[in-house]
């Protein structure tokens, strides 16, 4: 796990607490981060903004590490999901620059559905999408980002990439508002995609909408995620090559 300062000074409900990657030695970037819960026993907001989530369904279980009680455990199909209001903050997020950062470990199962990681969507087809899906094989997972507009919205979807089953991935999607497109990173590395399209016309506003991980909504049990979240972090620009690869070896 992080070293984490214990100087009583940077301890507080609203203050972060300063962490230092343990593989690359340098700082967690800071600058710009809107939202932060790294699921380390609680499911608090520490950027700042105190946008902690409600935890339902979900379980504290061994993270990435081989800690305990650092990720939350969802299990498909039971509405399990962390919920988060509609803070400011987490607002309509795509009208400007974000990185989106979380480390998942997707359970393999026989099951081709969608697994959502993260969403603000809407039956009307608003809000954005974070999601993981494939077979029972290791050789075939995948990922995908959806961003809706008024005339048609932006879909990335990632070709097959390998994977451990049991294992903690890093994912993480960069959003360019301008071009209303996004790329996605596994593990640090870019990867392929099978889609690429840029949104088109006027974002579809999440207001309103509650903010969520685990589940598409509160209320549809289909495409839940069966698997554990850990370290998650939204910041409202895109972050750099460098700083992607400091939260890739976290």
């Amino acid at each position: 796990m992080p070293d984490i300062c214990t100087n009583p000074l940077l301890k507080g409900r609203n203050k972060r607490v300063y962490i230092i990657d343990q593989h690359l030695g340098l700082p967690i970037p800071s600058s710009g981060l809107i939202h932060e819960v790294l699921m380390n026993g609680n499911a608090l907001d520490t950027s700042g903004n105190g946008n902690d989530g409600v935890v339902t369904l979900a379980t504290l279980e061994t993270g990435k590490d081989g800690a305990p009680n650092t990720a939350y455990e969802f299990t498909g199909g039971t509405l399990s999901r962390i919920v988060y209001g509609d803070p400011v903050e987490l607002r309509d997020i795509p009208g400007n620059d974000f990185t989106f950062s979380i480390w998942v470990n997707d359970y393999l199962t026989n099951s081709t559905d969608y697994r959502t990681v993260w969403s603000s969507w809407t039956s009307g087809n608003a809000g954005m999408l974070v999601r993981t899906y494939g077979s029972a094989a290791e050789t075939d997972r995948r990922a995908a980002f959806y961003v809706y507009y008024t005339t048609s919205f932006c879909i990335v979807e990632s070709s097959n990439f390998p994977i451990i089953n049991g294992q903690f991935n890093h994912y993480l999607v960069t959003f360019n508002a301008t071009t209303k497109n996004a790329q996605i990173y596994i593990n640090g590395t870019e990867i392929s995609y099978t889609s690429q399209t840029a949104g088109v016309g006027t974002l579809k506003s999440d207001s309103g909408v509650s903010k969520r991980h685990g589940a598409l909504t509160e209320s549809i049990s289909s495409q839940t995620l069966d698997g554990k979240l850990s370290l998650h972090r939204i910041y409202d620009r895109i972050l750099t090559s460098e700083e992607i690869a400091i939260l890739a070896n976290e």
